[in-house]
């Protein structure tokens, strides 16, 4: 260890601190204590004790005594003033001691969650949560391989599934909703600072994972409890100050559920989209009549005016029209290159271009007539809550919905309970409870409505809806 080593950092980092004068001054202390001892106990000269003569009582009695009480008198008074002065300092020297390690907590949990590639990815140490849930914590998508739930897909007692016989049981390589986690604190709340029982929910999921998705086992041990992971109980702390220092408010969350609603379900007018559409209809039309042999130029005007007001028509629409627009454009692109093909190997391949976009534009109609007949409260479940309470619905892709095996029926269950058939009728009775039950979410072990016991795993939606959204979604539940 080298001398600047050995030097406490607080001195380093704050010599002009209290407690870093109080270490230089015991420091000096015992730098002249040391010196002292040297001087008097090893000199060569130095006669035996029993050889030394003493002071006279006259000298004794008086000015050493003087001299030994001014020095005592000294130093009491020095620590009379440095006790209370380092008593007054001790709870913020605590609090500072804390927030220090707070910090470096925090630092250590963005290691953790950082991304493959990110600014603080670090090869051995990192989880690369935010691979699955963005890098802002926003959420995002995790590529996972599903097997086909149907009961004919199960392998027979010893033997495997027969793919070549059955080419639907085939496994499914699909895109997994991750959801967000800079809004996990607001949905598991804690009860009151010594009640924290939503920070436990949530450290429970990182230790255990989510069976059954792609979230893995991250902790060694939870309470005992052995899990698969590899990281032991400081390194998940650290990983949960990260993720609660990266929350975003609950207006915010209010901000971006009415957001995405908006996207799902379109706030234009019928006449604004019928403006927009006439836009782009005669844009079209002005390029398509355009010479054989007009300037390259005046094409080019001509195509980016098509490009504008197809842009401009995709501002106020749906997501699911959106995805009908793009359709249509991938449609006429195909029907081009097809009429533009010469060779057998341009054809066939135009050709199969056609079919796939017409088959998006199809499932796109689809999306936007479901979307259109669909009430406000499914079109909420749907946001919010059918990732648990719909067995299939995270990796549902409404554009391709033949790439994996289609989801369950809506509210019939899956990670959470099924909701279907008057069970949440029978559960809640009253619709108060079950208004409060969505709001609040469940607690380990408190009873709700009719003979229901917590685990902890429901989250409660008051921070991240809207009043008027929960009332939705709760009527929308009530008459599955």
């Amino acid at each position: 260890m080298t001398l600047a080593e050995s030097i406490p950092s607080e001195i380093v980092n704050d010599p002009t601190s209290f407690r870093s004068l109080v270490i230089i001054l015991n420091l000096l202390v015992l730098l002249g204590l040391t010196i002292w001892v040297f001087r008097t106990h090893f000199r060569t000269t130095r006669k035996p004790p029993n050889l030394t003569p003493n002071y006279d009582d006259d000298i004794l009695e008086t000015s050493r005594l003087e001299k030994v009480l001014g020095w005592a008198l000294l130093s009491s008074a020095i620590i009379a003033v440095a006790l209370p002065l380092y008593w007054l300092r001790e709870p913020g020297r605590q609090s500072a001691a804390q927030e220090g390690f707070d910090e470096r907590s925090v630092e250590r949990g963005a290691i953790l969650f950082a991304a493959e590639g990110g600014e603080d990815f670090d090869a051995n140490l990192s989880l690369a949560c935010a691979n699955c849930h963005g890098g802002d914590g926003s959420g995002g998508n995790a590529t996972t391989v599903i097997a086909n739930p149907d009961p004919v897909c199960e392998p027979p007692e010893g033997g495997e599934v027969d793919f070549d016989a059955n080419p639907e049981c085939r496994p499914s390589q699909v895109s997994w909703s991750a959801p967000p986690l800079d809004t996990v604190f607001l949905r598991y709340p804690d009860q009151s600072p010594e009640n924290r029982t939503g920070r436990e929910q949530i450290k429970q999921i990182i230790v255990f994972g989510r069976p059954g998705t792609p979230m893995p086992a991250w902790g060694t041990d939870y309470g005992g409890i052995t899990s698969t992971g590899a990281k032991n109980d400081q390194a998940i702390e650290d990983l949960l100050n990260y993720i609660e220092s990266i929350q975003i408010s609950p207006e915010d969350a209010q901000a971006r559920a009415t957001t995405q609603f908006d996207d799902l379900r379109g706030t234009a007018t019928p006449e604004e989209l019928a403006q927009r559409e006439e836009a782009v209809a005669e844009a079209r039309a002005t390029r398509d009549a355009l010479p054989a042999d007009a300037p390259e130029e005046t094409v080019a005007e001509a195509t980016d005016a098509v490009t504008n007001a197809i842009n401009q028509l995709k501002e106020i629409q749906s997501t699911p029209q959106q995805a009908v627009t793009d359709a249509e454009i991938a449609v006429e692109e195909a029907e081009a290159q097809l009429a533009a093909a010469e060779t057998l190997d341009e054809v066939e391949a135009s050709e199969l271009a056609l079919e796939s976009a017409e088959r998006q534009l199809e499932n796109a109609q689809a999306w936007v007539d479901r979307v259109e007949i669909a009430s406000d409260g499914e079109l909420l479940f749907e946001l919010n809550c059918a990732r648990c309470h719909t067995d299939g619905w995270s990796y549902f892709n409404p554009l391709d919905p033949d790439a994996a095996p289609l989801p369950g029926p809506q509210g019939g269950g899956g990670f959470g309970p099924n909701l279907r058939e008057g069970s949440v009728a029978r559960q809640f009775p009253n619709p108060a409870l079950h208004l409060e039950f969505v709001r609040t979410g469940s607690t380990y072990q408190v009873p709700y409505g009719v003979a229901g016991i917590g685990t902890g795993r429901m989250p409660g939606f008051a921070q991240m809806l809207t009043e008027e959204q929960i009332d939705a979604i709760v009527d929308y539940e009530r008459n599955l």
